[in-house]
């Protein structure tokens, strides 16, 4: 089986490639694709895969602008938990949220595996996939922020947040601490990734 890794960070495209590997020795990466323009240009030139391990967020755009009419299934590897419906729309199995695991992926892959053995034609089954995934994902909430600050990237414990507040147009992160930093969301696509745990 033919896989393809859509991720734009090269360790963890690494790690993610060992830890399906020593999942199932079997399976082949075939391409580590690391931005939308290489991503629609490779499936432009080459058979699809069996299935796609993708990320949402790289460095020039979003998976589903490389995934838009693949007809491949897609377990999405991903640090935010707000994309879940659009990867259900983009031929989404599976949705893990970083940081992955070997467990982690190889239940993915049973998953898929199960899903080709025929079982996708059963709505019932579906349905009930599709809940457990929603419901995974919620309870699976990440416990962090991805924070741009000058030139480095870094997580931010949502229990260090104070306040998000809107000004200029612009979302001010605070924390308890009194640092202000600009976490690149939208209030609404906060509330999506922090949940109850603020109010607006």
């Amino acid at each position: 089986m033919n896989i393809v890794i859509i991720e734009d960070e090269w360790l963890t495209a690494d790690d993610l490639m060992q830890t399906i590997q020593e999942a199932d020795p079997s399976l082949a990466i075939t391409a580590i694709i690391k931005s939308v323009d290489e991503g629609v240009r490779w499936f432009g030139s080459n058979p699809a895969p069996d299935l796609i391990f993708s990320d949402i967020q790289l460095g020039d755009g979003l998976s589903f602008e490389i995934l838009a009419g693949q007809q491949v299934p897609v377990i999405f590897c991903t640090a935010y938990d707000e994309y879940a419906l659009h990867a259900f729309n983009a031929n989404g199995i599976d949705y893990i949220l970083k940081p992955f695991t070997k467990e982690s992926v190889s239940r993915a892959l049973a998953k898929y595996k199960n899903l080709t053995r025929g079982k996708v034609g059963d709505i019932s089954t579906q349905y009930e996939s599709v809940r457990r995934l929603f419901s995974d994902v919620r309870a699976a909430r990440p416990s962090s922020l991805l924070i741009h600050f000058k030139d480095t990237i870094f997580p931010l414990k949502i229990a260090d947040i104070a306040l998000f507040r809107l000004e200029h147009g612009i979302v001010h992160l605070t924390t308890f601490e009194k640092k202000i930093y600009y976490p690149g969301k939208s209030l609404d696509e906060l509330e999506g990734v922090v949940g109850d745990d603020f109010f607006v």
